[in-house]
């Protein structure tokens, strides 16, 4: 298959409107070529409930991008796999000892094996390693759909078109 790729997170990706976080095209093609994508398993609903987050959460619509994520690993058969989100930010992904932090803290600094790293970079390379774990236990032959499969609606209400 070539060079492996992984993706690590989406913020490299510019957003061109607050509604759709990324562009169909984007969305696309940030699939295609990866050869695995690795999301955390956010229960959006929960987090809207903190009143502090909520028009930024529901802004991003991570519901809509989450199914387009995973409508186009099916296309192209690449792995979109969740992962539960819990300690993704906690535990060094150095050594995997648990290092609380306050959500303001930016920075993972390891007491147990001295590792400093962003605290978003730790928690991509978590949910990578989380989601590599599960990628052994994907069932072999999944369908693969074609672009005439599509959705037609999300959870949230929205329609989902070509």
């Amino acid at each position: 298959m070539g060079s492996f790729s992984v993706s690590l997170g989406l913020s490299r990706l510019d957003c061109d409107s607050p509604k759709l976080p990324l562009q169909r095209s984007k969305r696309q093609s940030f699939v295609q070529s990866s050869d695995l994508v690795a999301i955390e398993d956010l229960k959006v609903r929960n987090m809207v409930k903190n009143h502090h987050l909520a028009k930024s959460i529901s802004d991003v619509a991570w519901t809509l991008l989450r199914e387009w994520l995973e409508y186009f690993g099916k296309v192209f058969d690449v792995p979109v796999i969740a992962v539960a989100p819990h300690y993704t930010s906690q535990d060094c992904s150095n050594c995997g000892h648990e290092v609380k932090k306050a959500l303001s803290t930016r920075t993972h600094k390891c007491p147990h094996c001295d590792y400093i790293e962003d605290r978003d970079t730790n928690a991509a390379i978590n949910i990578l390693i989380k989601a590599l774990q599960g990628l052994a236990q994907l069932p072999s032959g999944r369908r693969k759909v074609t672009p005439g499969d599509e959705m037609t609606h999300c959870s949230d209400g929205e329609t989902l078109s070509g």
